[in-house]
């Protein structure tokens, strides 16, 4: 299975032309499996430039064709479901099981978005005379940035550019370095589903390729999800424009269960945090429990985690792949140390790097 390349601007690739490169590193292996050229400011320029030209086309499409197109999507990425979860297992290091789920997920949220596309209504007020009323008329903003995290990019895509897209928006994605390819292939796959040439665009770059778009003039609404840190530069370069913004940050989602639970189900919920190894945040990866049940929960969960395999996303037997790299590796062993060393953690079950 060969990663896509380069970025795709009005449904064709291109090669990123600033001259700044970077590897991207398989987080299974280690291995560098691909080189990523980055988008030089006249690219990004032009994939807003294209997005701005097809939105005056695009909010003008019918309803009922935006909802075929959208639904269309669905179809293409349900069609080519073993391709874009080993895409995920190639960059996240996703295993194909959850992988597949990924997809399915991301299908089924184009189809949801396809049923808003004629629903997308105003008000009519009465007004303070007798035969007087006012109207109200929802409009498309204009081309939408969209910033993607690196943990589930498709899932990204689906809740938010397949949203923009019903309301007769265009969209240019700018994926997170760690996780470009599975954005690429969506846009290959929209323009085979019929989609316009320049309703999606990507561009593919760093921090300087995420400024240039966002501080675009003709960019009209920016939605990101990832970090706090790069939030705070967002919302200053946004300032400039005054450019609406959408911050979707990460959050480390508690799970509260009470001594009444079913604590076989609750257990077994817990084991969806290794579906990403942790890296989600809608994963259970705090559990804050009652003091009568904890000692029972805490012992079913480590037996439920125990019986997981960790290993190779393409095995089909690994229900846990890697982390998203080294740096991340590190960063969770030094945590763990911290964690026990200072007298106040138990740990229960891992702890180590595996080997391999």
């Amino acid at each position: 299975m060969n990663l896509p390349d380069g970025m795709i601007i009005d449904n064709a690739s291109v090669i990123g032309a600033s001259g700044r490169t970077q590897p991207h590193v398989n987080p299974a292996t280690g291995e560098v499996q691909a080189r990523l050229d980055f988008a030089s400011d006249a690219q990004v320029d032009a994939a807003v430039t294209s997005s701005a030209r097809a939105f005056e086309s695009w909010k003008r499409t019918a309803p009922a064709e935006r909802r075929r197109l959208l639904s269309a999507i669905a179809a293409i990425l349900r069609a080519n479901i073993e391709d874009l979860a080993a895409i995920n297992a190639r960059e996240v290091g996703t295993p194909l099981a959850f992988g597949r789920w990924m997809v399915g997920d991301a299908a089924d949220w184009f189809d949801y978005y396809a049923g808003w596309t004629d629903k997308i209504c105003g008000d009519t007020i009465p007004g303070p005379e007798e035969d007087g009323f006012t109207l109200t008329l929802r409009q498309p903003v204009g081309v939408v940035a969209k910033i993607l995290t690196w943990n589930n990019p498709l899932g990204g895509i689906s809740m938010s550019v397949a949203a923009a897209l019903a309301a007769g928006c265009t969209v240019v994605i700018k994926p997170a370095e760690a996780a470009p390819f599975a954005a690429v292939r969506f846009a290959e796959l929209a323009a085979q589903a019929g989609l316009p040439p320049g309703v999606v665009n990507v561009v593919i770059g760093d921090a300087a390729a995420g400024d240039r778009l966002v501080r675009h003039r003709d960019i009209a609404k920016i939605s990101f999800t990832g970090g706090p840190a790069t939030a705070r530069r967002l919302q200053a370069a946004a300032a400039e424009n005054l450019t609406p913004l959408i911050l979707e940050l990460g959050g480390k989602s508690a799970n509260i269960v009470f001594a009444d639970a079913d604590l076989d189900a609750a257990a077994q919920f817990a084991t969806v945090v290794s579906a990403l190894s942790g890296q989600g945040c809608s994963l259970p990866t705090r559990l804050l429990i009652e003091r009568p049940v904890y000692e029972q929960l805490l012992e079913r969960v480590v037996e439920k985690l125990r019986a997981l395999t960790v290993g190779d996303p393409f095995a089909p037997d690994s229900a846990m792949g890697p982390v998203i790299g080294e740096a991340a590796c590190a960063r969770i062993l030094a945590l763990l140390q911290a964690a026990t060393a200072s007298g106040a953690a138990r740990l229960a079950l891992g702890g180590e790097r595996l080997g391999g």
